[in-house]
């Protein structure tokens, strides 16, 4: 994590090309490959066609800050590898032979249904309150099957999920059941919201 934090303070912040000179640049780049449509000879219109779209990149490459596009291309990784795989170091879940018989507890039971169904029924209704009450309206384009399926993944739980299990648990060894129930519930979410969503996407 040292060794992180000291090769993130040697990435350059500042951009090559400031957004002034960038719009100027672009311009008269953009000119360019306007101007060679109008050029009666092809291959030249090409070639000219071909250069500007290059230097074009090169410039919105400039205009970019190292720091952020390093940052951009580092968020797929942070987001499907590291976060999962840092959630679940951190959560210190067991997994074998005594799992499944704590995912069937009444404690790991409780905990999955308050996520699973308590939280989508929680976030479903009272957005259909607000929307009758006449409180807010849906966003344009936005159906209520939407709603239920951001409802749905609202039952994902892990941070402050196991925040509360400690809180109610401490060091027990319902704490592992809870924790268990927690992953779940999380899991189940997960999949059913995504599985709402994308046959609205399909339809």
């Amino acid at each position: 994590m040292v060794a992180g934090v000291l090769l993130a303070l040697t990435i350059p912040s500042r951009r090559r090309l400031d957004g002034g000179a960038f719009l100027e640049r672009s311009q008269k780049i953009l000119d360019e490959f306007r101007g060679a449509n109008e050029a009666e000879n092809v291959i030249e219109a090409g070639a000219t066609r071909s250069a500007a779209l290059s230097l074009l990149a090169q410039d919105c490459h400039y205009a970019e800050a190292p720091m952020l596009r390093f940052e951009h291309a580092l968020a797929p990784w942070i987001k499907h590898a590291i976060m999962p795989i840092f959630a679940l170091a951190n959560a210190g879940v067991a997994f074998g032979g005594e799992a499944f018989g704590a995912l069937v507890s009444p404690i790991s039971l409780g905990v999955i249904t308050g996520l699973a169904l308590g939280k989508p029924i929680g976030i479903v209704l009272f957005s259909w309150f607000a929307v009758r009450g006449r409180l807010a309206i849906l966003p344009e384009g936005v159906c209520w099957r939407q709603i239920i399926g951001v409802g749905v993944l609202g039952g994902i739980g892990f941070t402050m999920s196991l925040f509360i299990a400690n809180l109610a648990f401490g060091a027990a060894s319902e704490l592992e059941t809870a924790k268990v129930g927690i992953l779940a519930a999380s899991v189940g979410s997960g999949i059913a919201g995504a599985l709402v969503l994308f046959k609205k996407t399909r339809a």
